[in-house]
């Protein structure tokens, strides 16, 4: 295998912020902060609604607490309820309510739509290769993060 280049790092770390922004940018026009878009980006897609806060803060790479206050004003606002795990202390899974999978199907669709759009504009062999490429390298990545 041939050696990565500083260029290629540099040039990969761009394209990472460039995609960042651009959703930055999206979200910002939604009317919700980042942190919560992509709490309900995540609720929305999955669908099943079997998450607890925990889970969530691990998807959506979040502090623990950033996802317990987002969640608690999302049951507030009556988008969501919280059922406890039979069995745990505490450990609450987190469903969506009709009124919160109408607010969050309407939140998230224009990214959704938008990033469908976008990887239907790539050839057929970048479609099929895209996924497997950014889950090896997100794997190998962590795992090299991991040891530092």
């Amino acid at each position: 295998m041939g050696e990565c280049t500083q260029e290629q790092m540099l040039f990969i770390e761009q394209q990472v912020q460039e995609i960042m922004g651009a959703y930055r940018e999206a979200i910002s026009r939604s009317g919700v902060l980042e942190n919560e878009f992509w709490i309900w980006y995540t609720l929305v897609m999955t669908q099943d609604g079997d998450f607890s806060q925990q889970d969530l803060s691990n998807i959506c790479a979040l502090p623990k607490q950033t996802v317990n206050t987002i969640v608690r004003r999302m049951a507030e606002r009556g988008h969501v309820v919280l059922k406890m795990v039979p069995g745990t202390r505490n450990r609450k899974r987190i469903y969506l309510t009709e009124t919160g999978a109408a607010f969050g199907r309407a939140l998230v669709a224009p990214i959704i739509e938008a990033e469908r759009r976008a990887y239907e504009n790539l050839p057929e062999e970048d479609r099929r290769l895209l996924p497997r490429i950014l889950r090896d390298y997100t794997n190998a990545l962590r795992q090299e993060l991991d040891q530092i």
